[in-house]
């Protein structure tokens, strides 16, 4: 039997993201909050999950980004009855005039459910309301789906960049541009 939780997470809605409206998801019933400290066992156990040993970063990078106040941890917690398991995660990083996607993770039994999609909304929300003026994220050059994926979201293919996860797996530097506006950065 599925959890409410996981009913939450499949019913689409409609929300305007990047040009005409797409279906997405609604939040789950556990919401989107930042993620902290007390995150870390949940957030090395979605990059297990979510990607191969040559791609996964080390609990210290992830300690590391909870602490910069220049990057942002986001998760979508659902409570069971063990207690609360991460169901996604969406690492941000402010660059002068742009921000990074460093990285989108969804459980894999959510994958397909819109989850990724509600993140990269809200993450252009940030973009946007924070002023700069372009979103970037690097993408598996072998993953023809998951680049597709990115272009329907607004991105666009910058620069070929070889060996950028480890030997012989290269990635596509993407951006999507956003309205002109001022550059700022968070507090």
């Amino acid at each position: 039997m599925k959890s409410q939780a996981a009913e939450a997470v499949r019913k689409p809605r409609v929300e305007s993201g990047y040009g005409s409206p797409k279906p997405t998801v609604q939040l789950p019933i556990g919401g989107l909050r930042r993620a902290g400290a007390s995150d870390l066992d949940e957030l090395m156990r979605l990059e297990e999950a979510c990607f191969e040993a040559w791609r996964r970063d080390s609990r210290r990078m992830i300690r590391d980004s909870l602490r910069n106040p220049r990057h942002e941890v986001w998760v979508c917690p659902e409570v069971e009855s063990g207690g609360e398991r991460l169901t996604a995660t969406l690492v941000l990083r402010w660059l002068p005039g742009a921000l990074r996607v460093y990285s989108l993770a969804t459980d894999p039994e959510r994958q397909g459910s819109g989850m990724g999609r509600f993140l990269m909304d809200f993450a252009r929300r940030r973009a946007e309301e924070s002023g700069v003026r372009a979103m970037r994220l690097e993408a598996d050059a072998g993953r023809k789906g998951l680049l597709g994926w990115y272009e329907r979201l607004g991105f666009t293919r910058e620069t070929l960049l070889k060996d950028f996860y480890a030997p012989g797996r290269d990635a596509w530097r993407m951006i999507a541009k956003l309205a002109d506006a001022p550059t700022a950065l968070p507090e």
